[in-house]
């Protein structure tokens, strides 16, 4: 019976070490898949740590690689190998001129309209439903900071005498998390990610910015990325946040 029980303990162990290792797998092919997927789909194999440093200096620095200062250099080919370890990639030096990765500002624009009814159904249908959905039903608020709209909702928190409170009682508050939605119709596409951060999460301050010009609006004015970042960093200051 002893020998048989540490029969079954064994193959109990190899089973859950085999599942750690699929799972493992997986993540690095999600991995590696979405860096190829920057790159149009390359075989990772071409890729090399200069189309990588391309890449970076667009994404992080809105550059181009001959653009970047000798201190901006060395802080992107710090990110360059923050990618090769996290997606655990063999990159060889130089630069592949044959590879190409998506960068949206230096990227030829390829534009096309849709019918009226669509910009009258995201401009308001989708408006009202995000008013409904993240407003009344998630709890967040409405803001706006100049030019910037975003939704804002306080952690909640429990006093010891089980009165709500947004803080503590000793005033600390965990790290805020600060969303900025993709192309799509707005914050609303993520309603089922804001509701994993609220339940899983419930004692950070979430704030979900939102961005008309990528949300399939029609849009007279937007403002560059400087203002962005300037109105995103008025909007945090304006909530006592320092880092998020």
């Amino acid at each position: 019976m002893e020998s048989l029980l540490r029969h079954w303990e064994g193959e109990d162990i190899k089973k859950k070490k085999n599942k750690l290792q699929q799972i493992a797998v997986q993540k690095l092919s999600l991995k590696r898949a979405a860096v190829s997927g920057w790159f149009l789909g390359a075989d990772l194999r071409n890729i090399r740590q200069g189309n990588v440093l391309q890449w970076v200096a667009w994404a992080f620095f809105l550059k181009r690689r001959a653009e970047l200062s000798d201190d901006e250099h060395g802080e992107a080919m710090a990110l360059v190998q923050q990618m090769v370890d996290w997606a655990e990639l063999d990159l060889s030096p130089g630069f592949n001129s044959e590879v190409k990765c998506i960068r949206l500002e230096f990227d030829a624009l390829q534009s096309s309209y849709r019918p009226l009814v669509f910009y009258l159904v995201t401009a308001a249908a989708v408006s009202l439903g995000t008013d409904l959905l993240i407003g009344h039903w998630l709890g967040f608020e409405k803001l706006k900071n100049g030019h910037l709209t975003y939704w804002h909702r306080p952690p909640r928190r429990r006093r010891k005498d089980g009165i709500e409170a947004e803080r503590d009682e000793d005033g600390d508050e965990e790290e805020p998390i600060v969303f900025c939605h993709g192309l799509g119709v707005g914050p609303v596409s993520y309603l089922a990610l804001l509701v994993q951060l609220i339940n899983r999460l419930p004692r950070r301050r979430i704030i979900a910015i939102e961005l008309p010009h990528i949300s399939m609006r029609p849009v007279e004015t937007q403002a560059s990325p400087n203002e962005l970042v300037t109105s995103i960093a008025s909007a945090l200051a304006a909530h006592r946040v320092k880092k998020a």
